[in-house]
């Protein structure tokens, strides 16, 4: 799978989470101030202390889903540099391999180089040499 299509579908499920998150906190606190408009014979709410620590309560499940996304985004996020530094020691490996070999394609050279200069001295040597031969003419 491709990064892009992977970093699409995470914005999309980022995107349905926070819908819910949206419309769960709307419904909860349509339900709360319903509830809380009810005055009793006192003049004090109607909905206790129980009541409303029961109502925040309610969102520990969104809670847990967000740390569950803030988690695989961790685990996203840890396997694309995975891949990442799989990439970068694979073209680490071509590149010392290239290096091995131009250095021995340049060892050969100068080998070559050293060889050729060696034989022209010895060529150059050789015809000033005078052996007392005379070549007959």
């Amino acid at each position: 799978m491709r990064v892009n299509q992977v970093v699409r579908i995470w914005i999309a499920i980022a995107a349905v989470v926070v819908a819910v998150w949206s419309a769960w906190a709307f419904l909860l606190a349509k339900s709360f101030f319903k509830y809380a408009a009810d005055f009793g014979d006192k003049g004090e709410l109607a909905w206790g202390m129980a009541e409303r620590g029961q109502w925040g309560d309610s969102f520990g499940g969104l809670t847990a889903l967000f740390s569950a996304l803030g988690f695989s985004a961790i685990i996203l996020t840890l396997y694309f540099q995975y891949q990442q530094i799989q990439h970068e020691q694979k073209e680490s490996e071509s590149q010392r391999l290239a290096l091995i070999e131009a250095s021995k394609d340049r060892n050969k050279e100068q080998f070559e180089a050293s060889f050729l200069n060696c034989l022209s001295c010895f060529v150059k040597f050789a015809e000033r040499c005078a052996f007392g031969i005379r070549p007959s003419i």
